[in-house]
């Protein structure tokens, strides 16, 4: 989501969306007026919900609005894919961490990381390796992330599957990670 004024074409050529669009198969970008809709990183739809007038009030063409929201529908029952051999789910994987690590990395460099985060940081400093470099720490945390989810899922399966889930489903001969998950999703 960008500021409403900030340009979407601007935004497509960015760094940071080419990440999303390898990424994430499924993805919106919006200025909360404009929406552009993408399926495995190429652009399926744009439509629009209202129009900035000079005046700075917004003018909503109804036709637009119902496309629009018709977008957002199509963006939310978008079927999930399917993983036929482990190469791709290796591959879904690595893509989705490789995320992880460069949005924790942005938010380290730019210092608005949470308490939380940077309070990790520091415990892996001083548990694991003194000097822990920002890059080094967003790579084995989303490493971490990514491996505590994929072996929860396998534990147990079914639908419902959710952040408090994947604590529970945490094996317990990995008390670390098992930890490192309860302050995910603990109080």
């Amino acid at each position: 989501a960008k500021d409403i004024g900030v340009s979407l074409d601007e935004a497509e050529k960015s760094e940071q969306l080419r990440r999303y669009r390898r990424s994430l198969p499924n993805l919106l970008l919006t200025d909360y007026l404009e929406v552009r809709w993408y399926v495995d990183g190429e652009k399926r739809a744009t439509a629009r919900l209202a129009r900035l007038l000079d005046s700075g009030k917004l003018a909503v063409d109804a036709a637009e609005q119902a496309s629009a929201l018709a977008l957002l529908r199509d963006f939310a029952t978008q079927a999930p894919q399917g993983i036929d051999h482990p190469e791709e789910l290796a591959r879904r994987m690595a893509r989705t961490t490789h995320l992880i690590r460069d949005l924790i990395v942005d938010e380290l460099a730019s210092g608005r990381v949470s308490p939380l985060l940077h309070s990790w940081h520091k415990a892996f400093e001083q548990t694991l390796l003194p000097d822990l470099k920002h890059e080094d720490f967003a790579d084995m945390f989303a490493q971490t992330l990514a491996y505590g989810l994929f072996s929860a899922r396998i534990m147990g399966g079914g639908n419902g599957f959710d952040r408090n889930e994947a604590q529970k489903r945490i094996p317990r001969t990995n008390p670390f990670l098992r930890d490192f998950f309860y302050l995910i999703t603990g109080p």
